[in-house]
C-alpha cells in the first residue's frame, strides 16, 4: 500500500512542479504536442480570449473576407498603382473592420470616428493627384493612422490618443499579437467548418477555390510545354478575356499572406477584453547641469550665425570678399534643413528625458535655454526659406523643393508648440504635432504639386518673355515638364503656343506627346482625377500616335 502511494506521488510530482513554475500540461491544440507530464508547454499570454474568439463563427467570415480582400490589394494597388485604388480598398477594409469589431458588443469611442476623418480625406488624396512625393507621404501617414484608429475602435488602446501609452498600446496590438497569433486563421477555419450546413458548404466551396487555383495552374503549365494545340486554345481564351494565369496565381499567394496577418490582427483585437495592462513609460534623470552645459554651447554658436543673417543676409548689407547677396542667398539651403532637423532632434531629447519637478515641469535653466534655442531656429528657418526662393527665382521650382519647404513649414508650426509645452506643462505636445502633421498632409493631397510646379515654371518663363527690363530669357527646364507626368499637360500645352524659342517649342511638343504616352500606359486601377483634364489637352491640342512613338532620348535622358 506504501509502495504504490509513493509511485502516485512520484507520478503527480513533475505536474505539481510544472504548475508552481507557472507552466501548464496543456490546452486546446498544446494539448498532444508534447508526452505529457515531461516536456511542458508554456500557455500563451490571452490564449483564452483568442481562443474564445477563434470558436465564433463570425471568426470564419472575417477570415474569408480578408483573403478576398487580400487578393483584390494584389490586382489593385500592388499590381496596379497608387491612384483610384487607394480609396477603393481603404472603403472595402474599414467596411470588413466595421462589421467585424462592432459586434464585439462595446461602444466605438468618439475618437475612433474622429481618426476615420483624416484616413478617408488622406486615402482620397491619391485620387485627385498623381505625385509620387505626396504619395509616399501619404502611405507614412496612413501606416500609423490606421493602426491607432483600430486600437480605439477595438478598445485595444487606453489614455489619450497620440500618448505614448496609446502608442505602445497600438504597437502591442498591431505587431506582439498579431505575429504571435499568426495560427489563428486555421484554428477559425477549422474550428468552424462544420458548424451549419450552409454556412459549411459556402465555406468549403472557397477552402476549395483557394486549394484548386494553383493545382490548375501547375496543370495547365505543363499541358501548355506539353502540347501546341491546347497552348493555342489557351492563349486564345487569355487574350479574350485578359486574364493572366500567372497574375491570378501571384494574387492568390499575396492575397493569402495577407489574409492570415489581417485576420491574426482582427481576430486578437476583437478577442482583447480591455488594453494592455502595463503601461509606457520612459526613464528620466539626465543631469540639469550636464544638459545646460551643452545647451549653452549650441545656443552659442546659434546666436552667433543669427547674428550674421541679421547683419548681412536680411539687411543687404556688403558681403565680404566682394560676393553679392543672390549668390549670397543660394547657398547653404540643405545644410540649414540639415541643421533644423538635428536642432528638433534635439529639443525632443532634452524634452523627454530631462528630469522634472514635482509640477511635471522642467527646471527654469533648461527651459530658458531651450526656448533661446527655438527662437534661434526659427531665424535658421527664416534664413533657409528665403535662400530657397532666392534660389527657385532661377532654377525653377521642382518637387524636392516643394517638399522640402513643406517640411520646414512642419517643423516651424511643431517648434510652437514644444514651446508652448515648455511654459504649460499640461499642453499635450503629442496631440499638437500628430494635428499639425494630419492637416499639413491633407492641405498638400488638395493641391495638385506637380501642376502647380509647372504653372510657377511655364508662368515665370513667359513673364520673362514679356518682361521689356530683362535683357536675356529666362532658361525654363521643359525635360522637367515631362517627369511631371501628365498632371503639368496643360502647362506644356501652353508653353508650347506662346514660347518664342524654335527649340523651346521642338520639346515642348516632344514633351507633351510623351505626357500623352504617360497617360495610355496607365490603367483604370491608378486612375486620378487630373488625367482627366490631361486627356482633354491632348485632344485639344491634337496630340497623335507619331509623336510619342517617336520617343527621342536626347530630350528625355
Amino acid at each position: 500500500m506504501n509502495q504504490e502511494a509513493s509511485n502516485t506521488n512520484n507520478e503527480q510530482a513533475p505536474e505539481n512542479n510544472t504548475q508552481q513554475n507557472g507552466y501548464q500540461q496543456g490546452y486546446g491544440y498544446y494539448q498532444n504536442g508534447y508526452p505529457q507530464n515531461k516536456y511542458p508547454v508554456f500557455k500563451r499570454k490571452d490564449l483564452d480570449e483568442v481562443m474564445e474568439a477563434v470558436s465564433q463563427r463570425k471568426s470564419l467570415g472575417v477570415v474569408l473576407a480578408l483573403w478576398v480582400f487580400g487578393i483584390l490589394f494584389s490586382e489593385l494597388f500592388v499590381r496596379g498603382g497608387f491612384g483610384i485604388s487607394v480609396p477603393i480598398l481603404t472603403v472595402l477594409f474599414y467596411g470588413i473592420a466595421f462589421v467585424y469589431l462592432s459586434a464585439k458588443n462595446e461602444k466605438i469611442p468618439t475618437s475612433a470616428y474622429i481618426l476615420l476623418l483624416p484616413i478617408m480625406l488622406i486615402s482620397f488624396g491619391y485620387l485627385l493627384s498623381d505625385s509620387p512625393m505626396t504619395y509616399f507621404v501619404n502611405t507614412l501617414v496612413l501606416l500609423v493612422l490606421i493602426p491607432v484608429q483600430l486600437s480605439r475602435m477595438s478598445n485595444t488602446a487606453a489614455g489619450s490618443v497620440f500618448s505614448m501609452g496609446s502608442a505602445y498600446h497600438t504597437m502591442v496590438s498591431t505587431l506582439s499579437r498579431t505575429f504571435n497569433f499568426l495560427d489563428v486563421p486555421f484554428k477559425a477555419i477549422s474550428k468552424n467548418l462544420g458548424k451549419g450546413r450552409k454556412g459549411s458548404k459556402a465555406a468549403m466551396v472557397v477552402i476549395g477555390l483557394i486549394i484548386a487555383l494553383p493545382i490548375a495552374a501547375i496543370f495547365i503549365s505543363l499541358f501548355i510545354g506539353a502540347d501546341s494545340t491546347f497552348r493555342y486554345f489557351v492563349n486564345l481564351i487569355i487574350e479574350n478575356i485578359r486574364i493572366s494565369v500567372g497574375n491570378i496565381f501571384f494574387d492568390v499567394i499575396l492575397g493569402s499572406i495577407l489574409a492570415i496577418l489581417f485576420s491574426s490582427w482582427f481576430i486578437t483585437m476583437y478577442a482583447r477584453k480591455k488594453p494592455e495592462p502595463k503601461e509606457f513609460s520612459l526613464k528620466t534623470g539626465l543631469d540639469v547641469t550636464l544638459v545646460s552645459t551643452v545647451l549653452v554651447v549650441i545656443n552659442l554658436i546659434q546666436i552667433a550665425f543669427v547674428s550674421i543673417q541679421f547683419g548681412y543676409l536680411f539687411s543687404g548689407s556688403q558681403l565680404p570678399g566682394g560676393m553679392s547677396v543672390v549668390e549670397y542667398a543660394r547657398s547653404g539651403f540643405f545644410e540649414l534643413c540639415g541643421v533644423i532637423g538635428f536642432t528638433v532632434f534635439i529639443i525632443m531629447l532634452v524634452m523627454v528625458f530631462v528630469k522634472r519637478n514635482e509640477q511635471r515641469k522642467l527646471p527654469g535653466v533648461v527651459s530658458g535655454l531651450l526656448s533661446i534655442l527655438i527662437l534661434c531656429n526659427y531665424v535658421v528657418i527664416a534664413s533657409a526659406v528665403f535662400r530657397m526662393l532666392k534660389y527657385i527665382e532661377a532654377q525653377d521650382l521642382t518637387i524636392k523643393r516643394v517638399m522640402v519647404l513643406w517640411l520646414i513649414g512642419v517643423f516651424a508650426i511643431t517648434l510652437f508648440g514644444a514651446f508652448i509645452k515648455l511654459w504649460v506643462p499640461k499642453f499635450k505636445t503629442g496631440s499638437y504635432v500628430a494635428i499639425v502633421v494630419i492637416l499639413m498632409t491633407v492641405l498638400i493631397n488638395y493641391v495638385n504639386v506637380n501642376g502647380a510646379i509647372a504653372q510657377y515654371n511655364v508662368q515665370s518663363y513667359i513673364n520673362s518673355i514679356h518682361d521689356e527690363n530683362i535683357e536675356q530669357t529666362r532658361d525654363i527646364n521643359v525635360e522637367y515638364l515631362m517627369k511631371l507626368g501628365p498632371s503639368a499637360a496643360e502647362q506644356t500645352a501652353r508653353l508650347l503656343r506662346e514660347a518664342t524659342d524654335p527649340d523651346v517649342v521642338q520639346k515642348a511638343r516632344n514633351t507633351l506627346a510623351h505626357q500623352k504616352y504617360l497617360l495610355l500606359q496607365k490603367s483604370w486601377r491608378n486612375f486620378c482625377l487630373s488625367d482627366i483634364k490631361a486627356a482633354e489637352v491632348f485632344r485639344a491640342e491634337g496630340v497623335q500616335d507619331q509623336y510619342y512613338s517617336n520617343y527621342n532620348e536626347e530630350y528625355y535622358p
